[in-house]
């Protein structure tokens, strides 16, 4: 029995997928499967780096506290994490969150 080595280009050029490469910086040619690694550069991350950067503080200074949403981040964050986490968000301010007593 002969093995049927199939056509990869064509594989590449059918996957749906595909064109998410062009999202991320990537050398040509380079295949990336580093499962212990931040992965590659988004380009979308770069750029929103680089405004807050130039525009959130560059620009705005400490009015970016509030007009990036800076100031209320902490609460924010905790709010989004504290049910994955099992936890009540704390309506306090700062950030904190109370997790139950088994933790």
């Amino acid at each position: 029995m002969t093995a049927v080595k199939p056509d990869l280009a064509a594989l590449d050029a059918a996957d749906p997928l595909g064109p998410l490469r062009e999202a991320f910086y990537l050398p040509e040619g380079l295949r990336y499967f580093d499962g212990n690694s931040l992965g590659p550069q988004p380009r979308a991350a770069r750029e929103a780096v680089l405004r807050v950067l130039e525009v959130g503080w560059g620009e705005r200074l400490i009015a970016g506290w509030n007009d990036e949403g800076w100031f209320d981040l902490a609460d924010r964050t905790a709010a989004r994490l504290a049910p994955l986490l099992g936890a009540r968000a704390d309506a306090g301010g700062g950030g904190r969150f109370h997790l139950p007593k088994h933790f």
